[in-house]
């Protein structure tokens, strides 16, 4: 329609043939097929650009599931420990401790290799109070001797900060969640 248009128009300058009427059907099949390729392109790139966003997305929330249910975990695992340290289980308190440690280097983990990827913003506070956890529990592993109650006292209370750490922790997470699911 447009080349016809263009054609029985005296304001646009268009060469007149006479004759057969084939080449407007060759100039509406080329020009409608350029156009028909051009919205396909179009529809092509924003479904790409679409589903590239839903990946994108979809990845954020399985990591946030991932951190939650490490710090949630890590958030109740003090007070077991402390339990055996209060019965005087000492291997316990020592395998309960130690499983711990290993729970938390392993968020730590998780999210040194997210930092790497430098998707989401301030996830460096959150390592901080992970490590700060870390050196606590370090303390903890090292003194393994604690006979009388002044000593089991100071455990008590060492214990009770690390409890405070992973409660920091749990506290973190919820803030780089809210800060990150953004966007």
């Amino acid at each position: 329609m447009v080349v016809a248009f263009c054609v029985s128009s005296y304001w646009i300058p268009w060469p007149k043939i006479e004759g057969s009427n084939d080449w407007i059907g060759f100039w509406g099949s080329y020009l409608g097929a350029i156009i028909g390729g051009a919205i396909t392109l179009i529809v092509l790139w924003k479904t790409i650009v679409s589903n590239r966003q839903e990946r994108e997305q979809q990845e954020k929330l399985e990591f946030f599931h991932k951190i939650i249910n490490e710090a949630t975990y890590l958030d109740m695992y003090p007070k077991k420990i402390i339990s055996s340290l209060v019965k005087g289980n000492k291997g316990q308190y020592f395998s309960d401790l130690l499983e711990y440690n290993r729970k938390v280097l392993e968020l730590q983990l998780i999210l040194e290799i997210e930092d790497e990827r430098n998707k989401y913003e301030d996830i460096g506070s959150l390592i901080k109070k992970i490590k700060d956890n870390l050196d606590v529990t370090e303390t903890l592993l090292k003194h393994r001797d604690f006979e009388d109650e002044k000593e089991t006292q100071k455990f008590l209370e060492e214990q009770q900060l690390a409890e405070r750490t992973s409660n920091a922790i749990l506290f973190e997470v919820k803030k780089f969640v809210i800060k990150n699911k953004k966007g």
